[in-house]
C-alpha cells in the first residue's frame, strides 16, 4: 500500500512540474495589429493583434524594448504582420519580443 502511495504522489509531483512548465513557457502568435496604446510617443502599453484565426489577442507591454507605438501603428494602417513572442504572467499576456 505505501509503495502504491509513494508512486501516486511521485506521478502527481511530476504532472504538476509539467503543468508549471507550461504556464511559464514563451509562446507566439502572428496576427495584424489591430489596437496600440501607448503612454507616449516612445512607451507602449499594450497591443492586440488578431492572428489568422480570427482571435484577439491583448499583450501587455510590462517593460517591452522594442518597437515603438508609431511603428506598430503603422503595420496597423498598412496591414502588415507582426510575431509576438509572450509568456503569461498573473492573468497577463507578457511580451517578450516583437518581429514583423
Amino acid at each position: 500500500m505505501t509503495l502504491q502511495i509513494n508512486a501516486l504522489i511521485i506521478v502527481l509531483c511530476v504532472i504538476l512540474l509539467g503543468c508549471e512548465h507550461s504556464l511559464n513557457s514563451t509562446s507566439e502568435i502572428t496576427g495584424m495589429v489591430i489596437k496600440v496604446n501607448a503612454e507616449s510617443f516612445e512607451t507602449l502599453n499594450s497591443i492586440s493583434v488578431k492572428d489568422n484565426s480570427g482571435k484577439t489577442w491583448k499583450f501587455h507591454a510590462d517593460n517591452f524594448q522594442g518597437f515603438t507605438p508609431s511603428h506598430l501603428r503603422e503595420h496597423a494602417i498598412q496591414g502588415l504582420p507582426v510575431t509576438v513572442k509572450f509568456h503569461a504572467e498573473n492573468d497577463k499576456l507578457i511580451i517578450d519580443e516583437i518581429t514583423d
